[in-house]
């Protein structure tokens, strides 16, 4: 069986490529290195010249999926890893989208549900 799916991880400086065979391995790995990643993404405010950058608005750790298919076609996703601990879903890849999550829906579920046509 192919290896469709890539997955980027994007950790400040370091960036690291796995490839897995179908949507639902990608998002157990994607959940899987959060977890891992959670411990180091910590930040705390930043101030920039006038402008502060508050832990939820930093991103240490961005994690991107591309699907199967060609390369204009291939499903673009991902999750951001926020120096306050929270993960936000999102779609596309120039254009990031939030995925909006239903209540009680992670949001490696909020993946899931956004991605599952694209399997």
């Amino acid at each position: 069986m192919a290896r469709d799916w890539t997955v980027t991880v994007r950790n400040g400086p370091h960036v690291e490529h796995d490839h897995c065979e179908s949507l639902e391995a990608t998002i157990e790995l994607i959940e899987q290195r959060v977890e891992e990643l959670s411990g180091q993404a910590h930040r705390d405010e930043v101030k920039v010249l006038k402008r502060r950058y508050e832990a939820a608005q930093q991103v240490p750790v961005r994690i991107e999926i591309a699907g199967p298919g060609g390369l204009l076609g291939r499903p673009r996703a991902g999750v951001d890893l926020r120096g306050d601990g929270s993960v936000e879903p999102f779609t596309g890849r120039l254009r990031r989208l939030d995925v909006a999550l239903s209540d009680g829906e992670s949001p490696y579920d909020g993946l899931r549900r956004v991605l599952g046509g694209a399997a």
